[in-house]
């Protein structure tokens, strides 16, 4: 009630209008006086805000310019970060004579500012000043680059950090312009929603910048990791080519520690690529059919020999009805699985991994699964972080950047899936992804089953030096409708390759005279077309830092023994489509250097598993045929005697390098006809030391193996076809 009558004279008496217009007048220029103060010290702070900023962004510039520094290069590079911090924004480099040698945007003269006398003093700092290039006065950040007579300027100007200010000044006067007795209550509520909305702008801009900033650094990681990687592989090679050289004890010990480093350090750049790669959007997804199945079954062959080393069983568990032909990126998910089983495998010691796939659903669960060392419940919310492990024990034992499940977990969200975890410390942990992945389309008749060629015949030299291998990939590559020319060792296959334009080279890694990993390099230094044939790696050797230094050394592809002959014949069609048929003259060869076979570590892990493993020789068989199966597994005794024969006169003799390759020989021969274990023995052997080649013991153990396998063999006989 008398709140009512409070309103009706106020409203309604003339009194009560003067005392509310006297009022509102008073709160109107109560805040006007108030806006006037918050605008000034808004001017200020974001006068000093933009200060700190320019000479942060110098700051960073300058410890990431490229040494030594191209202008010309390194402009075009910046002028995507100067286009999102706005158009009249300059970035500039001055030496330390104060004489330009670069800006974005580009200028013509000698546009400059005077530094020298403030860098000599301070190397970091800001500043007002107007540029000569367009007399726009701006805010600058200078930081002089470390070791280096090199200033990095950035300066944005006045008229962009006070365009805010002056825009909301100018509605403020405005408002108060038009105020009157019957509108001041209408303009003081249209004042304050209009602050709001000018908040929420502000903040939406600010976000925004916030958006770009990250953008601009992830786009600008991912070239630096790109750049870098091209001198550590240059770095990679020359200290592989010296390991080649006559180096005394001490020499070889610090070369073979920078190796390790290097090779760690581009592993490092290529993990951190992908990330960035990911967070800059520069990702792209491939939609093609691939084979499910076999892209599994391929990345768990590939670790095998990892998972063999520690004794680990590998096991893979696909339901029968999870389709087989789907649609999405292959060598994604593939990268995926690797990375899963690879770090299920690094983290497990005793047991083994379990990777399994079946359908939920409209969509397709995967499983990898290990009894490793587990994590506690507090260590899984920052598993998927970059950069991080479960705890600083996990590196230093394990080592690892912590970035091989961020990639994985970001790659399965760009496929539009999800990925979790679960883990018992001491007891192992379970990672799951599940991927809506369309049914595909296998390929028409012919052009999988057919061993023709899908694009030509290729002329295809080999360099192998084991006999059975020897028929073994030249009987299937003229089964594919190709020709074939087979060399023993790397010096031989250097000579073809300089004599004859050949489409495709499979070399094998480890051969005498020349390994393959030589042979490879010296081929890349032949002149004209000769230098780029392509080059496949066929070799038993899968050891990832191995693997590493291989395709460092100019490889187009790495394939294990025993290999996927689909895999193979895929491989070798990519090949031929990236290199057309010509014949140019015949260049000159460089003198072959022989070089030693690279040595790995002991792993005295008994022989497990199978003795042979039929479902590869069902396999093989269906592409070279029942006949020339069976002529090749008649060949098997000669070749395994004759082996364990070389090693044994070679250990008589004291020749402890003849036996490691001898090893690697019977390895190989044994894997391609299917005889797992034996070849697991030859392995280990070949990765022993003197002292345990010095023991007669492992010849009993060899014997053994060799007359198992021998009789598996002769009691394996062909399943019969199904009509």
């Amino acid at each position: 009630m008398i709140f009512s009558r409070w309103m009706r004279w106020l409203t309604r008496s003339d009194a009560g209008i003067s005392l509310a217009t006297a009022t509102l007048y008073a709160l109107v220029l109560a805040g006007g006086a108030a806006t006037l103060y918050n605008l000034k010290t808004f001017r200020d702070n974001t006068l000093i805000e933009a200060h700190q900023q320019m000479i942060g962004l110098a700051a960073t510039l300058s410890s990431h310019l490229p040494v030594p520094f191209d202008g010309e290069a390194e402009g075009p590079r910046l002028a995507p970060l100067q286009e999102g911090l706005g158009q009249k924004t300059i970035i500039a480099v001055l030496d330390r004579e104060d004489r330009l040698m670069m800006s974005v945007p580009p200028e013509s003269g000698t546009a400059t500012l005077p530094l020298s006398a403030r860098t000599d003093i301070f190397p970091l700092g800001t500043f007002d000043a107007r540029w000569p290039g367009d007399g726009i006065d701006r805010i600058w950040g200078y930081a002089v680059v470390e070791d280096q007579p090199m200033v990095v300027l950035v300066g944005v100007s006045h008229a962009q950090i006070t365009a805010a200010v002056v825009q909301l000044a100018w509605h403020m006067t405005a408002l108060m312009a038009a105020v009157t007795a019957a509108t001041i209550l209408l303009a003081h509520l249209l004042r304050h929603l209009q602050l709001r909305r000018r908040v929420e702008v502000a903040l939406k801009e600010t976000s925004h910048a916030a958006v770009v900033a990250a953008q601009a650094k992830s786009a600008f990681l991912a070239n630096m990791s790109h750049e870098l990687r091209t001198p550590m592989t240059g770095v990679l090679g020359m200290a592989d080519l010296l390991m080649g050289t006559p180096l005394d004890q001490e020499q070889s010990r610090m070369l073979s520690t920078m190796q390790a480093s290097a090779r760690t350090l581009l592993t490092v750049l290529n993990d951190v690529l992908d990330v960035s790669k990911v967070e800059a959007g520069q990702m792209e997804l491939e939609c093609i059919d691939f084979d499910l199945h076999e892209i599994t079954n391929d990345a768990v062959r590939l670790l095998t020999p990892g998972a063999a080393e520690k004794g680990l069983s590998l096991y893979t568990s696909i339901a029968d009805t999870c389709p087989r032909w789907v649609k999405g990126d292959p060598a994604r998910l593939q990268q995926v699985l690797f990375n899963l089983i690879g770090n299920a495998i690094k983290f497990t010691d005793d047991g083994g991994v379990t990777i399994g796939l079946h359908p939920d659903g409209e969509e397709i669960a995967f499983m990898v699964a290990d009894t490793g060392i587990g994590m506690a419940p507090e260590s899984l919310a920052g598993l998927f972080t970059p950069f991080t492990q479960a705890d600083a024990s996990t590196t230093r034992r394990y080592g690892g950047t912590g970035l091989g499940l961020a990639i994985a977990k970001r790659l399965v969200s760009l496929m539009g899936g999800d990925m979790t975890a679960q883990s018992t410390l001491g007891a192992g942990s379970t990672f799951s992804f599940t991927l809506a992945l369309p049914v595909g389309q296998p390929p028409k008749v012919g052009e999988t089953d057919s061993l023709g060629p899908r694009t030509r015949p290729l002329k295809v030299l080999v360099a192998e030096d084991n006999p059975v291998n020897q028929t073994l990939v030249a009987h299937m590559l003229e089964r594919m409708g190709h020709s074939a020319t087979v060399v023993e060792h790397g010096a031989v296959a250097l000579e073809m390759a300089a004599a004859v334009d050949y489409d495709v080279i499979l070399m094998d890694m480890q051969m005498p005279v020349m390994d393959g990993e030589t042979a490879t390099r010296l081929i890349r230094t032949l002149p004209g077309r000769r230098a780029t044939v392509p080059v496949i790696a066929l070799t038993a050797d899968a050891v990832l830092e191995h693997r590493d230094r291989y395709v460092s050394a100019g490889l187009d592809a790495f394939l294990t023994k025993p290999v996927s002959w689909k895999l193979l014949a895929r491989t070798l069609d990519e090949a031929a489509a990236r290199r057309p048929p010509m014949e140019p003259p015949a260049p000159t060869i460089p003198a072959p250097e022989p070089q030693p076979m690279p040595e790995a570590q002991l792993d005295e892990a008994p022989p497990q598993g199978p003795i042979l493993d039929v479902a590869y020789l069902e396999d093989m068989r269906q592409w070279v045929g029942d006949d020339t199966l069976v002529s090749l597994l008649a060949t098997a005794p000669d070749s395994f005697n004759g082996e364990l024969s070389a090693i044994g006169s070679a250990w008589e003799r004291g020749d402890l390098n003849m036996v490691r390759e001898t090893a690697h020989r019977l390895k190989g021969a044994a894997g391609s006809i299917g005889c797992r274990r034996l070849s697991d023995l030859a392995h280990r052997l070949q990765k022993m030391d003197e002292a345990e080649l010095s023991e007669a013991g492992y010849l009993d153990t060899l014997t053994t193996e060799i007359s198992a396998a021998l009789c598996e063999l002769a009691q394996w006989r062909p399943k019969a076809n199904v009509v």
